[in-house]
């Protein structure tokens, strides 16, 4: 059972506070030793016709300056550690909480994706984007794209940004920015944002000034699978699923019965939160 107490900082942008109690002296260095192997995994590097380096792509499509490549945050997947299990459980707990704030967003709510960490060392930072960017232009299409398809994105923080550096496993700097809405925040172990993936949640991350930050993200998203841009979610099994992409099959239920339990009686749910019953059979 989690704490989950959500704050409306404005735009969709929900923040929940205290949700999750960190094993950080566990995790963080757990995750400090699996570092320096995925950044080499996180980047390729592009060579002119004379061999010569050019710059880096990264797994998002993104180029970076090489001399910027060690300085990006380094995106850490497939992971191990049975602390990202209780992570999904929290976001999924979170999750119907938000839907019953926005009920809207239920029916584009098709599927998830499994979640990474991203580590910024000291140094790094990430400029202002949104999660369902996949860098276009025209006429240089991506190889990829799934995060066209995001809807809602969620972030678990890891560690604490503070000025304070006895706190243990804490980082200064590296707070999060999203400029349409003012909104300004600091990282704090064991809280859950959830905000859109679209352009109204566009936000940048600002360079980290000392220590390593540790975040976990993942996202929920809509639309047919196309295996040419990488758009694979299959049907989840009873066991834990640590990459890939996932079928929301029971959302619907367990939307329902989350007001259930809240409101005990279905004549006292506010008929605003009980949209998607009147469209159960829209496509028989």
């Amino acid at each position: 059972m989690f704490n989950i107490k959500p704050e409306h900082l404005g735009g969709g942008n929900v923040l929940f506070r205290n949700v999750l109690n960190v094993p950080q002296e566990d995790l963080i260095n757990h995750l400090s030793s699996l570092k320096d192997e995925w950044r080499k995994e996180n980047f390729r590097i592009v060579y002119d016709d004379l061999g010569n380096p050019l710059h880096a792509v990264n797994k998002g499509d993104f180029i970076y300056d090489i001399s910027s490549m060690n300085s990006a945050p380094v995106r850490i997947q497939k992971l191990t550690h049975k602390f990202f299990q209780e992570c999904d459980n929290a976001i999924y707990a979170c999750l119907l909480e938000y839907i019953e704030m926005f009920p809207a967003v239920l029916q584009c709510l098709w599927w998830r994706s499994t979640g990474h960490v991203l580590c910024y060392d000291e140094g790094a930072s990430l400029g202002f984007h949104c999660d369902n960017d996949v860098n276009y232009r025209y006429g240089a299409l991506p190889r990829t794209e799934h995060a066209t398809r995001n809807v809602l994105s969620t972030i678990v923080y890891l560690n604490d940004s503070t000025d304070d550096e006895s706190v243990d496993y804490s980082f200064s700097g590296g707070h999060m920015s999203i400029p349409y809405f003012d909104i300004n925040i600091t990282p704090a172990a064991g809280d859950i944002l959830m905000m859109p993936a679209s352009y109204l949640g566009g936000h940048e991350i600002h360079e980290v000034t000392r220590g390593s930050r540790y975040s976990y993200l993942s996202w929920f998203a809509q639309g047919s699978e196309n295996h040419e841009k990488g758009i694979n979610p299959l049907v989840p099994t009873e066991y834990y699923q640590n990459e890939g992409q996932w079928w929301l099959t029971s959302i619907i239920d367990d939307y329902d019965n989350h007001l259930v339990s809240k409101y005990v009686k279905d004549d006292l749910i506010p008929q605003k939160l009980l949209a998607h019953r009147n469209r159960e059979n829209d496509h028989l």
